[in-house]
């Protein structure tokens, strides 16, 4: 698939470091179309943005480190996930989907309780892995879930990483394409 208005968008932010995507044309282009749908964004909206800098959550499996973003994301679940898979030696080419995704399903049972010590756990992930190992995975499902994310890492040579993750909530966002080649998420509407 060929994405080159999406292409654009990134070279252009690589190239200005963003600042045409809060500030500059693509900022304008963006806003101006967002209004064109409803919503009520403004350009100071974007030019205010600050992203912020964060320590990752680390967990550590025999050679590997796995990273992720900390909490409220839900990282430490996935690595929790991955850890069991890990040590459970399933083969992810046979028929048991389902056990994966009734491990997925338990991770998100676990950040969705609502007892007052799991904020806590979420804070340390360590208490998280000993209280996710408490949790009893009898639950499968539908592997097709109802929201849209999608996640990429890349490594060059030099070992510099990148990771982006986009969220766009439902199928498709809020079903409008933006000029700079990408759907909107929900949370615009």
């Amino acid at each position: 698939m060929r994405q080159p208005l999406l292409a654009n968008t990134i070279e252009l932010i690589a190239r200005d470091e963003g600042r045409s995507f809060y500030h500059g044309t693509m900022a304008k282009m963006l806003v101006a179309d967002m209004q064109a749908h409803g919503s009520e964004y403004r350009i100071s909206d974007l030019a205010m943005y600050r992203s912020q800098a964060v320590k990752p959550v680390r967990r550590d499996w025999q050679n590997y480190s796995m990273y992720g973003t900390p909490p409220p994301a839900g990282s430490i679940a996935s690595i929790k996930i991955a850890e069991d898979l890990l040590n459970s030696r399933i083969d992810l080419h046979c028929q048991q989907a389902p056990d994966i995704m009734a491990t997925a399903r338990a991770g998100r049972r676990i950040l969705q309780a609502r007892y007052s010590h799991i904020s806590n756990c979420l804070r340390d992930p360590y208490l998280f892995m000993k209280f996710a190992d408490s949790v009893i995975v009898n639950q499968s499902g539908d592997v097709v879930e109802n929201g849209n994310t999608t996640h990429l890492c890349v490594i060059d040579q030099q070992g510099m990483l990148v990771s982006m993750t986009l969220t766009l909530g439902s199928h498709f966002g809020t079903g409008q394409f933006s000029p700079a080649g990408f759907f909107y998420n929900n949370g615009l509407r």
